[in-house]
């Protein structure tokens, strides 16, 4: 479906003040056609910025742009840049595109445009040098300004400035550097901005569709050099943002028509006192009526383009100059649509104004419906009063959330509830698997609440949507229409989903939510895992449990084996944009959800098939971080503590590594003189990194005498060992018992399996 992309900008008082932005855009659409100032010829010249090294040795142009200020040149000569990462898994994002850990390219062509000392450092370190506009002005001169220009926008029919470009110009920040070059291979950009979680990004061109385009799309992104003589659990937490968002409230009037009046009222922190502009973005379908900052009404202009959302750029200088400020947003829009006796809802959650994914706020909201219409939506009900034509409701949500939502339509309703535990309220259509999911979602609060720990919730709220996906919200699940008219309630699937929304109740939402986007992870691959496991008790063996994870192991294996393959989970969601987005969900979800797996086997005692030390492991870690946002250094102290040594080896290799190994796998028995059997057995290792290490279980079948199971250590890339003496001969050997790791397996013969040399 097609969109219409509104980009507005705001300002304060008069419209010159709007002007700024204005300004900005007209200047970067200037940029290519620009006279030169200042020139300096460099001879073997070397800058450090951060870890990237920059030579230079050729002629370099300043230009009087933005602001009139020297933040903006042309380099023509040789020039390389030379990049190592911090970062250990930076260096294998780099090994597994490029083959090695450093960067290095040779260019001819780059263009720089800063806030920072670049200017300076250079008129400091040589002199000027004659010139004539010729002298930069050639055909590939003008092609690079040119793309430098396409570069620095986002949407070409529109005023739409990068994001980053624009709040670090606007904000008058010191310290921004971008710096664009055309290597042999591709055209790369090297930035460091102020405004970024991860200050320092290298990225590289990709094409990004119809309207977007070309695009600079990160390679790499890293904290600065200084930021890491502090501990990660410190330095993973660092955030760069302009605006911190308090609470929000919003209030909405659907009349029968389905048209929506809107009322948003955020309030905000300003951490840095010099931030003048801030940005926020709203679903396209909304129309804007006006805009106030600490009540005084806003001026803005707007911009159309074909896209989801639409952008507010914020002047906030002329408000009262205090770090708490109210933005108030009264807009109109229809996002509901009624297809007979069911309703679309064309945005769930970009309906209300939103700075980004992982703020949170604490949300009240307030809203005016129909009297034909059923309403249901997260938090607390506070209050609900109703007329002759409506009704209204009033929530509060119980913590700081991410995201609000909303559940409205000709709805039936089925409730159930076990002493102990919340209500299972159930909003639906259709009808035909509704026992079943009342079930699974009273079944599956209660496994969570076992296994991890009690939320304490009174109600859960869940409603049929057409749509084909899932999400939750604190107290409230959103659940495709395809669970509720499947034509039977016995796929593993469609347990596992359900399972899977209730899940984030305590991976994501309520309980525990990923501190960063890096670890998004630990509420997707937790949660995956967890529904897995409910649906694996539910259908009451291991069968369709072990299918599912062959499947994803399947997939898994698909892409490590690709040119080019995906990148660590670590990278959480820059594993979303290359050339197959689809690499994101599988690494975010199934293979995080590998990582689970592992852990509980290696927990496991295969001779009675106890669970308690994974378990236990796991209660701790919910009731230790319970109502924290957390990064991947959180688990692993939790790791640290239940097996009793440094897990740094084990996270290195599945959260921040991209290896997947090849067991070669071949054994042969002899039977001994005591009547008991010898197994003697060979493994090699390939497609690992050196050092790379698995514990790896053994079933040995010996048919009518039972099966015997056996923990080996694999650290090598080969290994000869033999096995405990057998009762009996064994009918077979499975090499990575009950899929314990995430590898394939190939058997060979004893003799067959040897040594690479």
């Amino acid at each position: 479906m097609k969109y219409i992309l509104f980009f507005v900008i705001i300002s304060l008082g008069l419209s010159a003040n709007g002007s700024q932005y204005e300004e900005l855009w007209e200047e970067i659409q200037q940029i290519d056609k620009l006279k030169a100032g200042e020139a300096f010829k460099l001879e073997e010249f070397f800058i450090m910025k951060d870890e990237a090294g920059i030579e230079l040795d050729g002629m370099i142009y300043f230009f009087n742009a933005f602001d009139r200020k020297k933040r903006l040149a042309l380099f023509k000569g040789k020039g390389k840049i030379t990049l190592t990462p911090p970062d250990k898994f930076e260096k294998l994002a780099l090994e597994s595109k490029f083959g090695k850990e450093t960067f290095e390219r040779d260019f001819e062509n780059a263009t720089f445009t800063f806030t920072d000392d670049f200017y300076e450092f250079i008129k400091s370190n040589t002199e000027k040098y004659a010139f004539v506009s010729s002298d930069y002005s050639s055909k590939d001169d003008k092609k690079m300004m040119k793309r430098t220009k396409d570069y620095l926008i986002e949407y070409k029919t529109a005023q739409d400035i990068n994001t980053d470009l624009a709040l670090n110009l606007l904000n008058k920040e010191k310290g921004y550097f971008l710096m664009i070059f055309q290597a042999e291979d591709n055209d790369y950009s090297f930035k460091i901005s102020p405004n970024e979680f991860e200050e320092i990004t290298l990225s590289e061109r990709v094409f990004t569709g119809k309207y977007l385009k070309e695009q600079l799309s990160p390679i790499l992104s890293f904290h600065k050099r200084e930021d890491y003589l502090l501990p990660a659990t410190q330095r993973m937490r660092f955030t760069n943002t302009k605006q911190d968002l308090i609470s929000h409230d919003i209030e909405v009037v659907i009349d029968k028509k389905l048209d929506m009046k809107l009322k948003s009222k955020m309030l905000i922190s300003i951490p840095d006192p010099n931030t003048h502009w801030v940005k926020f973005n709203l679903f396209a379908l909304m129309e804007d009526d006006s805009v106030f900052v600490n009540d005084q009404k806003a001026v803005y202009h707007k911009n159309e383009n074909d896209a989801q959302s639409y952008s507010f750029w914020l002047n906030i200088s002329k408000a009262k100059q205090d770090t708490i400020k109210t933005i108030e947003v009264y807009y109109r829009g229809n996002i509901v649509r009624r297809i007979q006796n069911f309703m679309f809802i064309k945005s769930y959650t970009g309906w209300y104004p939103t700075f980004g994914f992982f703020e949170q706020a604490v949300f009240r909201t307030k809203y005016t419906v129909p009297n034909n219409y059923t309403f249901i939506a997260p938090g607390t009900l506070i209050s609900k009063t109703q007329t002759d034509s409506d009704f209204t409701v009033s929530y509060v949500s119980d913590s700081s959330e991410i995201h609000t939502t909303f559940s409205i339509g000709p709805y039936k309703n089925s409730s159930i509830k076990e002493e102990g535990y919340p209500l299972i309220d159930l909003y639906y259509y259709n009808a035909s698997q509704i026992e079943e999911t009342k079930l699974d979602l009273l079944q599956s609060y209660k496994f969570y609440s076992g296994l991890f720990g009690d939320l304490g919730m009174d109600t859960v709220y869940a409603t049929e949507i057409y749509s084909g996906h899932g999400q939750a919200f604190s107290n409230f699940l959103h659940l495709s229409f395809a669970n509720f008219t499947a034509s039977s309630s016995e796929e593993f699937g469609l347990v596992s989903f359900v399972a899977h929304e209730m899940a984030h109740q305590w991976w994501g939402i309520g309980g525990i939510s990923p501190g960063t986007s890096r670890d998004n992870w630990l509420s997707e691959g937790f949660a995956e895992y967890s529904s897995l496991m409910y649906a694996q008790l539910i259908f009451g063996d291991n069968k369709d449990f072990l299918k599912h994870i062959k499947k994803t192991r399947k997939n898994i294996l698909t892409v490590a084996r690709r040119e080019n393959f995906a990148l660590p989970i670590i990278m959480g969601g820059r594993t979303y944009k290359r050339k197959h987005p689809k690499d994101g969900m599988l690494m975010t979800y199934h293979k995080s959800a590998w990582v689970i797996h592992m852990l509980r086997n290696m927990m496991i005692d295969f001779n009675t098939m106890d669970e308690t030390a994974f378990k236990n492991m796991m209660k701790d870690y919910f009731t230790t971080f319970k109502g924290k946002g957390v990064i991947t250094e959180d688990f692993k102290s939790i790791l640290d503590k239940h097996f009793g040594t440094d897990m740094a080896w084990f996270i290195d290799q599945w959260i921040y590594g991209v290896s997947i190994p090849t067991y070669t796998f071949g054994w042969k028995s002899e039977k001994q003189d005591n009547g008991k059997y010898l197994i003697k057995c060979r493994v090699k290792q390939e497609h690992v990194t050196k050092g790379f290490k698995a514990s790896v279980p053994i079933n040995v079948d010996m048919g009518e005498n039972g099966v015997a199971t056996v923990r080996t250590f694999i650290a090598k890339d080969f290994t000869e060992f033999t096995l405990p003496l057998m009762p009996a001969e064994p009918e077979e050997l499975i090499f990575n018992a009950y899929e314990s790791v995430l590898c394939e397996v190939e058997n060979e013969d004893y003799e067959d399996v040897q040594e690479n040399k």
